[in-house]
């Protein structure tokens, strides 16, 4: 599940909460990156006039969503030779998509390959393995590709 804080300090025209819940949902969506995803969201407010009110949006993707298609990525060690990081076998395919779309779309499209957040991705999955030498990781187009296929 996924959630977002929003703070209002103005006391709000209540008659207008339709138009304030259709304003949250967009706004999250954007914001959470779930535009095109399946899912329920949930508006829950809390607080008061005296301390301004802060808007909780949940978002919980549908179930169907966790079968749906994954982002993966590639993590493939290197070895020094003559002060150049070369390609070795061992190449593993791992899922990033839980980590991806928790982020959100602008966030996630900024990741490049063989950078410090993909290293990241790498080092927080599962799927990670000690390794000594150097390595590289390639996410981009498998993130892009996945956004792509959302849009259309």
């Amino acid at each position: 599940m996924r959630e977002i804080h929003y703070k209002l300090d103005a006391v709000l025209d209540w008659e207008s909460k339709e138009t304030l819940r259709q304003t949250l949902v967009d706004q999250a969506e954007i914001d959470l990156g779930v535009g095109n995803i399946e899912g329920e969201m949930t508006i829950c407010v809390e607080g008061d006039e005296i301390n301004g009110f802060e808007f909780v949006v949940y978002f919980e993707p549908s179930k169907s969503i966790n079968s749906a298609k994954r982002i993966m990525a590639k993590f493939i060690p290197q070895v020094w030779l003559n002060d150049y990081a070369m390609d070795v076998d061992g190449e593993i395919e791992f899922d990033i998509t839980d980590k991806i779309l928790s982020m959100g779309k602008e966030k996630a499209l900024r990741i490049k390959d063989d950078d410090y957040d993909s290293d990241h991705l790498w080092q927080e999955s599962s799927s990670y393995v000690g390794h000594s030498g150097p390595f590289r990781i390639e996410c981009s187009k498998a993130i892009q590709d996945y956004f792509d296929s959302q849009s259309s």
